[in-house]
């Protein structure tokens, strides 16, 4: 990426999502469970200035009661390090 700074904003505002996670995860296996987790991305570049991240997050104690699984869309503006939300992409009618 070409800015540093713009990389650093994006990374912050993902690897808050990630620790969030694993904190919730955590919470809901208890401190004294094994939890396993993981991350995975999607890339699409939408075009030059504009990246949209489609991020899975997942975690499992060994069972399939405590299980978490969820998606979490991003849109990054490549210039700024802006997260666009649904509300600032599309118009309301």
């Amino acid at each position: 990426m070409p800015n540093p700074i713009v990389e650093k904003k994006i990374n912050t505002i993902i690897e808050r999502d990630i620790d969030d996670f694993k904190n919730e995860a955590i919470k809901l296996g208890g401190k004294d469970k094994k939890i396993g987790l993981a991350v995975s991305s999607i890339d699409y570049f939408l075009n030059d200035n504009i990246i949209s991240l489609d991020i899975t997050y997942s975690a499992n104690d060994g069972t399939t009661l405590n299980s978490i699984l969820y998606d979490k869309g991003y849109n990054f503006d490549l210039n700024s390090g802006e997260n666009y939300n649904l509300e600032s992409v599309f118009k309301k009618f």
